[in-house]
């Protein structure tokens, strides 16, 4: 009986720690199972935190790409609007409106403050304006000097032109009186006064020493006064 009993005792031991064994193994691959489980999920998790993590680089990316590519849009536009301006204002300059093409620079100056060929080409106009009002100021010293000459040019003119009507009228009415005169030196000539006739020549000749009808008919009364001079001597 006793040893019935120790072998029931330690079947039931035997029960008890296998028992407890397959309850410790259970426990152990619960546990085993749950840190796998808690792995797997670690996994998924860090694997989705990847995932969003790399949509959200990728997203980065392209948001700084659209940007980048907004950016290199707009400076393009805005080197196209500079280079516009910019050929505006050179032409502008060789036709002289200066003022408009610094009107085109201010522009280059609102995109680029700092443009190096804007600063430049500034310069360039205002150099040129002044220089161009210079020359304006010049030419029109040089048109006010001509036009001055030329009004007293004009004046002279004039002044000789009156002089010379003035003249003509004096030559008309010298020509009309020597004319009266050598007429009336040629009557007393006929009638035979010849001394009447001779101071009226020589009256004549004092008002036109270049008339030659007048030095022939004083010769020729000259002449006469002689012959009468040399007959009454005789």
């Amino acid at each position: 009986i006793q040893r019935e009993y120790q072998d029931r005792i330690e079947g039931e031991r035997t029960r008890v720690e296998s028992e407890l064994r397959a309850a410790f193994d259970a426990e152990a691959q619960r546990r085993s199972d749950e840190e796998a489980q808690l792995a797997r999920e670690d996994r998924k998790a860090h694997e989705a935190e990847e995932q969003e993590r790399r949509k959200q680089e990728e997203a980065r990316k392209y948001e700084e790409a659209v940007r980048q590519a907004i950016e290199e849009g707009k400076q393009k536009a805005r080197l196209r609007k500079i280079a516009s301006h910019i050929e505006q204002a050179n032409s502008l300059l060789t036709k002289a409106r200066f003022a408009q093409a610094l009107e085109e620079v201010s522009r280059v100056f609102a995109l680029d403050p700092s443009h190096e060929e804007a600063l430049a080409l500034e310069h360039a106009i205002r150099s040129a304006q002044v220089a161009h009002e210079r020359r304006k100021e010049t030419a029109h010293k040089l048109q006010e000097e001509q036009k001055r000459r030329l009004e007293e040019v004009q004046k002279r003119q004039k002044e000789q032109e009156q002089k010379e009507r003035l003249l003509q009228k004096e030559r008309a009415v010298l020509d009309e009186t020597t004319v009266q005169r050598i007429a009336r030196a040629a009557e007393y000539l006929r009638l035979g006064a010849l001394d009447r006739s001779l101071n009226e020549i020589q009256a004549g000749l004092a008002m036109d020493p270049g008339n030659s009808e007048a030095h022939d008919m004083e010769i020729s009364i000259l002449t006469q006064l002689k012959g009468h001079t040399e007959v009454r001597a005789a």
